[in-house]
């Protein structure tokens, strides 16, 4: 007896699921990482197990995100195997400066594929200790900043890291006080705080001028600590900034959404990333970032001359539904801190069809090739 044929439906890609034809055959490709399952596996009982046992913090999102993924996937020119069909460019490049790099050092081509790092403990008296991952290497050693509700690990860290690691440079990598492996209470919100974090990794952790790398809300600290560290800081990288976080965000409540956010104490910040009912703000948050504005005072001049680079999401004109407020949000941002330093070496770079975390294949390879060409022009300024 044949098996039974079966035949794509729309309501897969609520599972994460699109289709494609090999052979004739109708299969369901995942649209996160691309995996194409058996023609019998087309059935939503099976791409719900794959969703939720390969990615299970994406089980929640609407149908909405998986076709945004799905258009993405369909753009980056599959063949009939699902995958790539030709080498992007960008790819071939950052590969070749990275083995370009190695051979300089002269040291074995698998330097580069070392093994995993240790955590370690920052111990501070008064204060929680901070979990936290060093590589010695050359100068400017490059530290990377986590952003709001997010951890040393992830993609665009592993990216760095493994940048770094294959060219000899030196590496930290933390976790805020009360996130991560970081000691601390989880339910607070303290801007004052997690400046005071990144500080301590700074000033304690690190030795000659650093590369501040910044996701988020850590791009507003790169450029913090770039004016209050400004001998300790050769170069800045902001990946999606969100400067003045969360002042910025509850100046754009309407006097209800305040009023109510003034009664309960705090306010939920929408995200498509976190939990469905968004993130609880606290207002002493708010209160906090207000002595630390970058761009919400009058004349905002920020007095580095430092070389800055600003990696962001480009919005989509006309506006669709990939366009969204937070992604014009951080263009407009990674503009207007551009225009504020005083320095004349700064550069935006926008990536069309990109998401705010700035963690797809070609986008980590745009990352670690703006760090290349930072690194090499500030070895060529010595």
């Amino acid at each position: 007896m044949s098996a039974k044929k079966r035949t794509y439906s729309e309501a897969f890609l609520k599972f994460g699921f699109t289709s494609i034809v090999q052979k004739s055959v109708v299969k369901p490709q995942c649209v996160i990482c691309a995996k194409v399952l058996s023609h019998e596996s087309m059935k939503p009982s099976k791409l719900k197990i794959h969703l939720e046992s390969c990615h299970s913090d994406l089980a929640g999102k609407g149908v909405d995100y998986f076709k945004r993924k799905e258009a993405a996937l369909k753009g980056s020119r599959i063949d009939s195997t699902g995958h790539c069909a030709r080498q992007n460019e960008a790819a071939l490049e950052a590969s070749y400066r990275i083995a370009y790099r190695i051979a300089q050092t002269k040291k074995p081509h698998t330097i580069g594929h070392r093994g995993k790092a240790t955590v370690q403990k920052l111990h501070r008296n008064s204060c929680p200790s901070l979990s936290y991952v060093k590589i010695d290497g050359k100068s400017p050693g490059v530290l990377y900043l986590p952003g709001f509700q997010s951890t040393m690990e992830g993609k665009k860290v592993a990216a760095l890291e493994e940048y770094c690691r294959s060219v000899g440079h030196a590496f930290v990598r933390f976790d805020y006080s009360g996130c991560g492996a970081s000691e601390g209470d989880p339910e607070v919100v303290s801007l004052t705080a997690w400046k005071r974090d990144a500080l301590a990794v700074l000033d304690e952790l690190t030795s000659g001028p650093q590369v501040l790398v910044g996701s988020s809300m850590g791009a507003g600290f790169a450029v913090l600590l770039g004016l209050a560290r400004p001998d300790h800081t050769a170069a800045i990288i902001g990946i999606s900034p969100t400067p003045d976080f969360p002042l910025s965000t509850y100046s754009q409540l309407t006097a209800k959404e305040k009023a109510e956010a003034d009664q309960k104490g705090y306010f939920l910040l929408p995200s498509e990333y976190g939990p469905p009912e968004g993130y609880r703000i606290p207002l002493t948050a708010v209160s906090e970032a207000q002595t630390q504005v970058l761009l919400a005072a009058s004349n905002s001049a920020i007095p580095l001359s430092c070389p800055v680079r600003f990696l962001c999401p480009l919005p989509v004109v006309p506006e669709s539904q990939s366009s969204t407020k937070t992604v014009r949000g951080a263009w407009e941002s990674s503009l207007s801190l551009a225009a504020a330093f005083t320095g004349t070496d700064v550069t935006v770079v926008g990536r069309k069809g990109a998401d705010l975390r700035m963690c797809g294949d070609a986008e980590l390879r745009l990352l670690t090739t703006i760090l290349d060409d930072l690194i090499e022009a500030l070895r060529r300024a010595r």
